[in-house]
């Protein structure tokens, strides 16, 4: 036997505030999404130090009001411009079996990253992370 409740779904908000010894230690908010609309694209790091050579882009699929879309699967392309490459980019989907070396993958639950590889420190790169659907996005990378 299972035991189940079926409650109507509604469009809204839900906020959890975490509270210890009287004050406010955490708070999240989880809120309805509308269809994909845009990707939103940044760099864990504003600097890409010359050690290191790897910038790491966070890849985010957003609706109108830049809200993640979590039941997005959405296949996104990298672009590069610059002296660069693409090691890779992962989703963290663990039944993906696709080539994660190319320029194409699909986000898991609205998320991805993609790796880029700085071969020239005298110039900016730029990618571009485009999907069918969705309006691109574009991060320049800031060689120090």
């Amino acid at each position: 036997g299972m035991i189940y409740w079926d409650i109507p779904f509604k469009p809204g908000k839900l906020e959890v505030t975490g509270i210890k010894n009287g004050k406010e230690c955490s708070a999240y908010v989880l809120e309805t999404t509308t269809k994909p609309y845009s990707i939103k694209a940044d760099l864990a790091k504003t600097n890409i130090s010359t050690k290191n050579k790897t910038a790491i882009i966070e890849i985010s699929i957003v609706d109108e009001k830049g809200r993640l879309v979590l039941n997005s699967y959405d296949e996104i392309k990298c672009d590069i411009n610059g002296n660069a490459s693409l090691p890779g980019i992962e989703s963290g989907n663990q039944s993906d079996v696709s080539d994660y070396k190319d320029n194409v993958q699909n986000v898991f639950q609205g998320k991805c990253v993609a790796y880029v590889k700085c071969n020239e420190f005298r110039e900016k790169i730029k990618v571009t992370v485009s999907s069918p659907s969705l309006k691109s996005a574009e991060v320049e990378i800031k060689l120090k």
